[in-house]
């Protein structure tokens, strides 16, 4: 068959039909001889205004379904073009603010004081006594500052529990002691590290409430992902088991995966830790 050519509904079907039966009807009226054309004129007359009449309602129907398809097909044409626009508006914020999280990575800088020598063959090597104290200033630029940041955060756990006199006990114990250490820690570098997780915290934010399908949110969470270190992730695991984040940003780190990159044997205790977080974290499903 030829998909070409055009198919009629049942709508159509029955009005032209009617049509055709009106005319044969008027036809046959002029054909009739004269002596019968009184007697069925009044018959032929009915029927041709009935089929005709009929054709019409029918015409009428069909008019209305074909603008119906018409209205539905420009709907379907313009929510098509609102999803783009959508996504494209969606695509022009999410990748300003990462940008703009980039600028926040770079803007960081720190100065470490450390020992310029260190160990038991830099001492025979520099051997006098004057050397072995001797400190000199490092700069650290950007994602290098995190290196800087998270072994202020372990110095700040060791130094706690020794003062405290903290061992271990249960996780409930293990949460309260980690919050307090990551406070003050915090506190003390809050002022590189303050605007950061806004921004990162709003980043994914952004993406949860965006209008477009999970499968995208959760691709383009992916992007923000495959930009942060190991040692941001370290920063970024335990602000969210302090007050800081728990409430808002540690259910997003968990809904998009956040810690699928994380080297586990570089938190500050793998095993008690690792389960202070759902395993979807760590998993993409």
């Amino acid at each position: 068959m030829d998909d070409n050519k055009k198919k009629y509904s049942i709508d159509e079907i029955i009005s032209y039909a009617a049509i055709t039966i009106g005319f044969l009807s008027i036809v046959a009226g002029v054909l009739i001889p004269e002596k019968y054309s009184s007697k069925i004129g009044d018959f032929s007359g009915g029927v041709t205004s009935s089929f005709f009449s009929l054709a019409g309602v029918f015409l009428v129907i069909s008019t209305l379904k074909l603008q119906r398809k018409e209205m539905e097909s420009n709907q379907k044409a313009i929510s098509l073009q609102e999803k783009v626009q959508a996504q494209q508006a969606f695509e022009s914020a999410f990748f300003n603010l990462l940008t703009f999280h980039h600028e926040i990575v770079n803007a960081i800088t720190r100065h470490e004081r450390r020992q310029k020598y260190k160990g038991i063959v830099d001492q025979f090597i520099n051997n006098k006594a004057s050397d072995l104290n001797e400190s000199i200033f490092l700069e650290f630029k950007g994602r290098d500052c995190f290196e800087v940041f998270k072994k202020a955060l372990f110095d700040k756990y060791k130094s706690l529990k020794k003062k405290n006199g903290y061992v271990y006990s249960c996780k409930e114990n293990e949460t309260i002691f980690l919050n307090e250490v990551y406070l003050e820690f915090y506190e003390d570098h809050q002022s590189d590290l303050g605007h950061y997780f806004r921004n990162l915290y709003h980043l994914f934010k952004f993406i949860k409430l965006s209008k477009i399908d999970v499968s995208e949110k959760q691709r383009y969470a992916s992007l923000v992902r495959a930009q942060l270190s190991n040692d941001e992730l370290i920063l970024i695991f335990y602000n969210c088991l302090s007050d800081n984040g728990w409430e808002k940003f540690k259910p997003l780190v968990e809904e998009f995966h956040l810690m699928k990159n994380l080297n586990a044997s570089t938190l500050i205790e793998e095993n008690a830790h690792l389960q202070m977080y759902d395993t979807k974290a760590y998993f993409t499903t």
